[in-house]
């Protein structure tokens, strides 16, 4: 254990004064009061220092190799979260401006897995901030989320233009076009025509509820392969 001297004195050993703020390796021995210490190291080795002239300094904690480099991963990837931070509120900052002068942000262009990670982690719960802080962080969150979970995280975490990632969830996003097979776009686009049916309200009568429905998907599938 670590010793510091609060009051000096001179050791009836004549290695010579003992200052104030001088620090020792000692050991516990027996006194007539209370616990005293015994120097172990240098040239106070062996002097009995009184428990009234000395404290007691906490044990330093000491780490592994494996430990200290996970603290400097965590060090490394909490720098990296506060800079990514800083960004996302200039983006925020730069938004609020736009829409304050009555511009409208660009939508971000993704590519399809990424966008689609990210809309399956907001539907999951996940704001912002946590998807983009756990991406950088999926090697340590395996028994704390679900596999599904850390697979879209995964995707986020590759994507290289970590900026535009940002920039996404500020200022929105759309697929990008080039990643959509044309089966998936004209299986995307019945959908929404049938999703806004649903919601749309009625124009008479179930029977031409139904037409109405028939006639849009008729027309944009012409439309669709007129253009291919």
């Amino acid at each position: 254990m670590k010793i510091k001297i609060v009051k000096g004195f001179r050791p009836n050993s004549g290695t010579g004064y003992l200052n104030a703020g001088d620090v020792l390796e000692a050991r516990r021995i027996s006194g007539l009061v209370s616990w005293d210490y015994q120097c172990i190291e240098g040239e106070h080795s062996g002097v009995v220092i009184p428990f009234i002239n000395c404290i007691e300094l906490p044990v330093e904690r000491t780490y592994t190799e494996s430990e200290y480099s996970q603290q400097q991963y965590r060090i490394s990837k909490l720098k990296s979260e506060i800079k990514e931070l800083k960004y996302e509120k200039q983006l925020m900052l730069d938004t609020i401006e736009r829409e304050a002068a009555g511009e409208q942000p660009e939508a971000v262009v993704l590519p399809r897995d990424l966008g689609e990670a990210i809309a399956w982690l907001r539907r999951s719960g996940f704001q912002d901030f946590f998807i983009v802080a756990l991406s950088g962080q999926t090697p340590m969150l395996g028994r704390d989320y679900s596999k599904e979970t850390i697979k879209n995280l995964k995707i986020i975490s590759n994507y290289r233009q970590k900026n535009e990632i940002l920039k996404a969830l500020v200022n929105g996003y759309r697929i990008e076009e080039a990643t959509i097979n044309p089966d998936e776009r004209l299986g995307d686009g019945i959908k929404k025509i049938v999703d806004r049916w649903g919601s749309a309200p009625s124009i008479g009568s179930a029977e031409a509820d139904r037409a109405s429905l028939s006639e849009q998907i008729t027309e944009f599938v012409k439309d669709f392969y007129a253009a291919q």
